[in-house]
């Protein structure tokens, strides 16, 4: 009951803002200046791009996942009169998962605005040094 009225649409909202954001950030990660910044970082360039598409796929599990709880797939599978544990683990792992679904998409949107913030830094910085010259 909880997967139909509360957690699908609150996913939905969760993949909308994340997609939001991760379409920002891969416009960033076009720009000159962030494609410098990762040069700096130890995981490089494909560490910022892995680190959004991984969240996508969190989101995406997530989603699954619960619409199987929505379609009652897990009820069919542990009848709670009979089976308690399996049927409390799947829930645990729903709701655990439910949370790095929550986690991840903080995530999408922090990066985007830490690397919008770098941008304007860097590019602040390369202003000064053609005042320079």
């Amino acid at each position: 009951m909880c997967a139909n009225t509360v957690l699908l649409p609150l996913v939905g909202i969760l993949i909308g803002l994340s997609f939001a954001w991760a379409g920002n950030a891969q416009a960033m990660l076009q720009t000159r200046e962030i494609a410098s910044l990762s040069d700096y970082h130890e995981g490089g360039f494909a560490e910022y791009v892995y680190l959004y598409q991984t969240a996508i796929l969190i989101i995406l599990i997530t989603l699954v996942l619960w619409g199987f709880a929505g379609l009652k797939v897990f009820d069919s599978w542990w009848p709670t009169q009979t089976a308690n544990y399996p049927y409390f683990a799947t829930k645990a792992f729903l709701f655990m998962l439910a949370s790095l679904t929550l986690r991840s998409c903080w995530q999408v949107i922090m990066g985007s605005q830490w690397m919008l913030l770098a941008q304007k830094k860097i590019k602040e910085h390369l202003g000064k040094d053609n005042d320079k010259q």
